[in-house]
Formats: structure tokens, C-alpha cells, sequence
């Protein structure tokens, strides 16, 4: 790899702060850094510094800007999950639970598909429930067809 000859010709101050950033992130040590640039180590460490806190505050404001619109994506659907128990307002509160996850670096990254034909109405409560969602939908009681009109006798024809 040849590093291009920025001595005493460069006075491109913003092209010598992106070549200490770049060699920087190819893992060359300061020292070798000032070298190429032509300035003393304390400038360059200033230098990373500085782009280290301004990156990384850029980072910073995009993931609490995302967190809070995912926090309002899910509130609206939590609370149209509560009205209606509608399923899919509850397919979006998990969604948004592992997005906000993965966000923080609390999950692994993995990808995460869930079908609402795939979840019975118990499995998404107690999925919502597993992820501390109290829930308000009330599940109808299961009742059972009375059985004794039937009649005994019926008797489907041989075929002949």
C-alpha cells in the first residue's frame, strides 16, 4: 500500500484531517501518522479526537432520534392493540420491540419474520406478555356444541 506524499506541498487542511482519519482506520499508529502529514503528534491526536466525538455524536442523535419514533410507532399500535385487539397492531409492537432491541445492541442481529397466520390469538398474548405488555384483549370462552341432537341412527348408504 503506498500512502500518498502529503509533506510540505498539502495545504489542504481538510484533506490532511481525512487522511489521518483514513490511515487511522487502517490501524497505522499515530506516530507514523504524523509522520506522513507533517505534523507533531499532539495535533493529530487532537485531530482523531475531535472526529471521534463528532462521529460518534452524530451516531448517538440518529439512534435516539430512531428510538423515539419507534416509541411512537408502537404506543400508536399499542394502543390500537388495546381498543380492537387487532393482530396486526400487536405483530407491529413485537416488531418494533426487536427493532428498538437490536438498536441498543441488547439482541444479536437476526432476522426476525412473523406471520400473523402463523400466531393463534393465545400465542400473541403470551408473546406480548413475555415482553412485559399487559394485555386487555379477552379471549372469548371456548364453548361446546351440545352434541345430543345428533341423531344416533343416521347411516351413510353402502356404495354398491
Amino acid at each position: 500500500m503506498t500512502v500518498p506524499d502529503v509533506h510540505m506541498g498539502t495545504t489542504d487542511f481538510d484533506g490532511r484531517r481525512d487522511l489521518i482519519v483514513k490511515l487511522r482506520c487502517q490501524g497505522r499508529g499515530v506516530d507514523y501518522i504524523a509522520a506522513q502529514v507533517g505534523m507533531q503528534r499532539d495535533h493529530v491526536m487532537r485531530i482523531l479526537k475531535s472526529e471521534f466525538e463528532e462521529r460518534f455524536g452524530q451516531r448517538q442523535r440518529l439512534i435516539e432520534d430512531t428510538a423515539l419514533e419507534l416509541d411512537y410507532l408502537k404506543s400508536t399500535a399499542m394502543m390500537k392493540y388495546e381498543k380492537t385487539g387487532d393482530l396486526k397492531a400487536g405483530e407491529l409492537i413485537l416488531k418494533t420491540i426487536d427493532r428498538k432491541c437490536r438498536l441498543f445492541g441488547l439482541d444479536q442481529p437476526t432476522k426476525v419474520e412473523v406471520k400473523i397466520e402463523d400466531l393463534t390469538e393465545e400465542e400473541l398474548v403470551r408473546q406480548l406478555e413475555l415482553n412485559g405488555i399487559k394485555t386487555s384483549l379477552q379471549l372469548p370462552p371456548v364453548t361446546t356444541t351440545d352434541t345430543s341432537i345428533i341423531d344416533a341412527a343416521f347411516t351413510v348408504p353402502e356404495r354398491q
